[in-house]
């Protein structure tokens, strides 16, 4: 009996584990990144590209040589210091 609730509690165990291993994004905060990205190319370069920072997140746009955040701009405007 000792056993068998054991091996049930290791289940169990295990079986929440995975799910929290899946859970996990393999790049955690690429959504944030995103108007990160715009804001520091608002205010140190004065752009609307994130050339230089396009690796930080995967919701991108490429077009005619340059990368542009893959949302609207809104919330990155109102984030940008006084």
């Amino acid at each position: 009996m000792n056993l068998l609730r054991n091996r049930q509690a290791w289940g169990i165990f295990l079986s929440c584990w995975i799910i929290y291993i899946f859970h996990i994004g393999p790049m955690p905060g690429v959504n944030e990144n995103r108007y990160l990205d715009l804001v520091r190319s608002i205010v140190e370069e004065s752009k609307l590209t994130i050339d230089q920072y396009h690796y930080n997140t995967v919701d991108k746009l490429y077009r005619e040589g340059h990368y542009y955040a893959g949302a609207a701009p809104g919330l990155s405007l109102v984030s940008i210091p006084a």
